[in-house]
């Protein structure tokens, strides 16, 4: 078995070796620029990895870069391959091995070009792990204003809205940061006053006679519409199977009762904080409309 996998591998290096040189070769014959050996050598192992980075091969352009690295141990792109090398594992769903490379990647970025953009990959791989009280310590650190935007979708996700009303108030009055979600921010608003009222009250009257409707004058609509599939189903399948067992409709039939009281002690529990409540959901979708990478402009390496 082992004599195999050396034999695999010793076939991948005679292959990548045969690819080099045909990748210098077409170069030489088909460009007019008078680079020197090592350059073009540079130039198409690069050009061999992004292509195989665009195209989804992995463990092809891991293999590539990390012979980049092999070759060229003090070249000045060194920095911008170990993010690479972060972000191919981070797309190949090696995300422990994408994490160590990302803070390997810190150190060795710091003050070069690629700095700025390897704390915000590092934040963004956090942010979308789920991780967002970490991303939130890590942006928190950070000097430039692009990771006010991070810090936002960061304390919204953490449900800390007054936080974050307060931070969007302060890149509004800069006029640092032009984000989408900034646009739209304060529009996720609830009902005041005697709507207001009249939505707290009607609310549990209306969930009495049909659940989920509540939730719907409170403005929840997601939640409206599962409230009312899930009740319908239950007491649709109570009615099916009385006929066919009636051990089954006692159980349905109860659950359809227990499920009616959850959604009426729901609303009860909501008509007072619905409007945090809403307005929070709001912008948790508005993050999912805005994706944290899109604002950020960072796109993943593999092209779909």
């Amino acid at each position: 078995m082992k004599s195999g996998n050396n034999r695999l591998l010793l076939n991948n290096f005679i292959v990548f070796q045969i690819l080099i040189i045909v990748f210098c070769l077409t170069g030489r014959l088909g460009s007019q620029s008078r680079l020197s050996p090592d350059q073009e050598l540079k130039s198409t192992i690069l050009q061999m990895a992004h292509e195989f980075a665009k195209t989804g091969d992995w463990k092809n352009a891991l293999i590539t870069y990390h012979e980049f690295l092999y070759r060229f141990p003090e070249d000045s792109l060194v920095p911008s391959i170990y993010l690479r090398i972060a972000m191919v594992n981070e797309e190949a769903g090696n995300t422990e091995i994408a994490e160590k490379r990302y803070r390997e990647c810190l150190k060795r970025c710091a003050g070069t070009k690629t700095d700025i953009e390897s704390r915000l990959r590092f934040t963004l791989f956090l942010y979308e792990q789920k991780r967002f009280q970490e991303s939130l310590e890590f942006s928190s650190r950070q000097s430039e204003p692009v990771f006010q935007i991070v810090l936002l979708y960061d304390l919204i996700n953490l449900h800390a809205l007054a936080e974050a009303d307060s931070l969007a108030k302060r890149m509004i009055d800069s006029n640092t940061q032009a984000a989408p979600i900034i646009e739209t921010y304060f529009q996720q608003e609830a009902p005041e006053g005697i709507s207001l009222f009249l939505r707290k009250w009607g609310a549990m009257s209306m969930s009495v006679l049909i659940p989920g409707s509540g939730q719907m004058l409170l403005g929840d609509y997601w939640d409206a519409g599962w409230t009312l599939t899930g009740f319908v189903s239950l007491v649709g399948a109570a009615v099916l199977t009385n006929n066919v067992r009636s051990s089954f409709f006692y159980v349905l039939g109860t659950g359809a009762v227990f499920y009616y009281v959850g959604n009426l002690y729901a609303v009860i529990q909501m008509k007072d904080e619905y409007q945090s409540a809403v307005r929070e959901k709001k912008l948790i979708r508005l993050t999912d409309r805005y994706s944290l990478r899109e604002v950020l402009k960072l796109r993943p390496l593999a092209v779909k």
